[in-house]
């Protein structure tokens, strides 16, 4: 198992660039441009082409004919509206109403915040992973098996509830002659995560491994993070082992703008700055549910919003083709991490 980074050696540096800022404009003016450069390139990926020697040139009609496919699988999750507020009811004609597609193939994949669920901070529904219903239905179509997308009216959080319809239809049989043998979930983030406020670009994706994760688990993540670096000029975490910085909401945000926050790092509830992991290390999480229950792999990937579809009416002040670069990157890391062995 590779070595785990403490939340203080992540939250350390960063209050102690934060207090030399504070009394050297110089040092505030070089921490401003890195927050700018990284916001450049999480609104357009293909902006990694200038840090990234990794970075690649990537094929145009390629591009656009999977983040149509994945647009047009969307739309069976939340209608073809796609708006904000269609990602509470989403296509569902009742409540907890899932969408299960299977096909030939040995992978066993969900989305679960493909629609808004049941947040267990506020009690409410809100805050869907938006993109990811679309994501995963053709992930599925590509490598096949069955893939599980709640297609809205959530009455709960399938993180969270151990009896969540998720979780049942991830325990029923596969078909005649299937068996899966890999457990991958879909899910997003807030984009700009850090591990350093010297960071230029942000962290693309996080690997979750949930618990009792193998050796065998940390390395084939490893390969992913390694592959992700060198093929796709992606930066990939591994939740386990790496905490990062999120940075507060902007109180000013105009409800479209792509960026939301500010560059005031994000504190918890006794208000001291916070180092998060996102592991999937809650007891219910579906990752440990399956790797307990089937004992098949299982991990999840959680994607910035900067490689996922966006809806239509919010996050819209940026180039339109590089929404669509950004779905295809995002794409290719899951795929990559489900392929890996």
């Amino acid at each position: 198992m590779p070595e785990v980074i403490s939340e203080a050696a992540v939250v350390g540096p960063a209050l102690e660039a934060i207090a030399i800022a504070g009394q050297d404009p110089r040092v505030q003016d070089q921490l401003a441009a890195r927050s700018a450069a990284r916001w450049l390139q999480t609104e357009d990926v293909r902006e990694l082409r200038v840090t990234s020697v990794h970075a690649p040139q990537l094929p145009d009609d390629e591009v656009r004919e999977l983040y149509e496919r994945v647009a047009e699988a969307e739309a069976l999750v939340v209608g073809s509206r796609r708006r904000l507020a269609d990602y509470a009811e989403g296509t569902a004609p009742w409540d907890d109403k899932l969408l299960v597609v299977n096909s030939p193939g040995t992978v066993l994949l969900e989305a679960q915040h493909a629609t808004d669920p049941v947040r267990k901070e506020s009690g409410e529904r809100e805050g869907a992973d938006h993109g990811t219903g679309g994501l995963g239905l053709v992930l599925a179509e590509d490598l096949g098996g069955r893939i599980i997308v709640p297609r809205g009216r959530q009455l709960g959080n399938a993180n969270v509830d151990p009896e969540h319809p998720v979780k049942t239809e991830l325990l029923r049989p596969a078909g005649q002659g299937q068996a899966f043998d890999r457990f991958f979930a879909v899910h997003g983030c807030y984009p700009g995560k850090v591990t350093s406020l010297w960071d230029i670009t942000e962290v693309h994706g996080v690997i979750g491994l949930g618990r009792n994760a193998t050796e065998a688990d940390f390395e084939r993540a490893e390969r992913v993070a390694r592959a992700a670096k060198s093929g796709l000029g992606l930066r990939v975490l591994i939740g386990n082992v790496t905490p990062h910085l999120n940075f507060q909401k902007d109180p000013n945000w105009d409800g479209v703008s792509f960026r939301d926050s500010t560059d005031e790092l994000k504190t918890n509830k006794a208000g001291a700055v916070a180092a998060p992991r996102l592991a999937s290390t809650m007891p219910a999480s579906t990752v440990t549910f399956v790797r307990e229950r089937l004992g098949i792999e299982a991990s999840q990937v959680e994607l910035s919003r900067s490689l996922r579809l966006m809806p239509r009416d919010t996050y819209r002040r940026r180039d339109p083709s590089a929404e669509a670069y950004g779905v295809y990157l995002g794409y290719q890391l899951c795929r990559l991490a489900i392929e890996t062995r």
